[in-house]
């Protein structure tokens, strides 16, 4: 840390205090005059500073992670078949469901997928966080129980969405077709016009994913 010596104050370079690397900060003494033209110091304006240093440091930390992670997702050797705010339903349960996310690979620990009946050939390929709407999921407010709301970490084979030509939109009209979560909110725009939901900017750059809503015809 540098240290300061008062205006005025008599020096003596060997009593200067170091630091750690040698470097003494040394005020000479200045006319009044102009030590009035030096602003008071502002602690208000050098806490807003720092906050204002962390909050950009912290924003290159995560542009550096989500470009990372695009670059992960672009070299994963099974590209994911579902995109992001895609609607879909579970294979087997039939619960409703939207993609928030995906891993290149299960991420989760081998208990974890022991358990979860998880194959190896599964938890190679592409997992995908999916939010359930709460009235399918199987414990939600609808339902009257207090957990929390539904979010599942499912591999590929066990998602389905609609065989184009048909949407999700024509398979469930809106508005019960719409996505019911709390955090739908948060992490998209609103529905376009196949049914799929729109992803927000900060959603689309962590994945590294373009916008692909489409308007109506």
């Amino acid at each position: 840390m540098l240290r300061s010596f008062a205006f005025g104050q008599t020096l003596n370079p060997k009593a200067c205090p170091q630091t750690t690397d040698g470097v003494a900060l040394i005020r000479p003494s200045l006319p009044l005059p102009l030590l009035a033209a030096f602003p008071t110091p502002s602690y208000a304006t050098a806490s807003r500073l720092r906050d204002d240093l962390q909050a950009l440091e912290a924003k290159a930390t995560s542009a550096q992670n989500n470009a990372a992670r695009a670059a992960e997702f672009a070299a994963a050797s099974s590209p994911p078949a579902f995109r992001l705010g895609q609607r879909v339903t579970h294979v087997r349960l039939g619960y409703r469901a939207a993609v928030a996310g995906w891993d290149a690979a299960c991420m989760e620990s081998p208990d974890w997928r022991a358990a979860a009946g998880v194959t190896p050939e599964e938890a190679a390929g592409p997992f995908y966080h999916v939010l359930i709407d709460v009235r399918d999921a199987p414990w939600s407010e609808a339902a009257g129980d207090d957990g929390p709301p539904a979010v599942a970490y499912l591999p590929e084979s066990r998602l389905a969405a609609p065989a184009p030509p048909d949407t999700w939109a024509d398979l469930h009209p809106l508005p019960e077709g719409g996505l019911d979560h709390p955090f739908a909110y948060l992490l998209f725009l609103g529905p376009d016009a196949r049914g799929d939901l729109i992803p927000s900017r900060a959603l689309r750059e962590r994945f590294g994913a373009e916008r692909r809503d489409v308007g109506p015809a």
